[in-house]
Order: C-alpha cells, then sequence, then structure tokens
C-alpha cells in the first residue's frame, strides 16, 4: 500500500501539468493513474481486517468505510473551495501531498 501510495503521488503530479507530456505520454500515465487509484481498495480491507484481528474485523472495516465516506464526501467541495481561492496547479500540488502523509502514517503500522 506504501508503494501505490507513492506511486499515485507521482501520477497526481504529471495530472498537475498535463500539456508538459505528449499524447503519447498522457494517456498511459492517465490509464496506470487510474488503475492505481482503484487498486488500493482491495488491500486496505484485507490490511484493516488483518491489524484488528478476528474479533475486531468488523468493527474496523465498519471505521475503514465510515472515514472513508466521510473524507469523500468533504473531499470535493474542500478542493473547489482550495481551487477558488487559488489555482488548480496548486491544489493538484497539494493534493499530491496526501499519499505522503498516508505513507508517513504508514510506517507506525507494523509490518
Amino acid at each position: 500500500m506504501r508503494l501505490l501510495g507513492m506511486m499515485w503521488k507521482e501520477l497526481v503530479q504529471l495530472r498537475r501539468d498535463p500539456m508538459a507530456l505528449t499524447l503519447a505520454l498522457f494517456i498511459p500515465a492517465f490509464l496506470v493513474a487510474g488503475a492505481l487509484s482503484q487498486s488500493w481498495n482491495g488491500l486496505s480491507f484485507t490490511a484493516a481486517a488483518e491489524l484488528a484481528g478476528r474479533s475486531r474485523a468488523g468493527a474496523a472495516l465498519g471505521f475503514q468505510q465510515t472515514a472513508l465516506a466521510v473524507a469523500s464526501g468533504l473531499a470535493p467541495p474542500l478542493f473547489a473551495v482550495l481551487v477558488e481561492s487559488t489555482s488548480w496547479g496548486l491544489a493538484f500540488a497539494l493534493a499530491a501531498t496526501l499519499p505522503l502523509a498516508g505513507a508517513a502514517l504508514m510506517r507506525r503500522v507494523p509490518a
């Protein structure tokens, strides 16, 4: 999951300035970014259940999905406010730092 987060960060950075890429590089990068943006979901279920243990796996998955739903509801309007008050480039640059924060948090989780 750490590797996926880091790869996603790099691909978001590419999306920040798509005009810098040729179409031949942009389309594969965009497809890889799409695949990576979906591949974390199954891994997160497995990791949450394994870390919580058999007796608390349901609670861990419920908490995880609740946090994900809340974040998914808050992210679009907050991103829009950020774009409105700054720029698209800065908003995407800040979004690209979120996987770094996730990677830092994952370092605390026992392997």
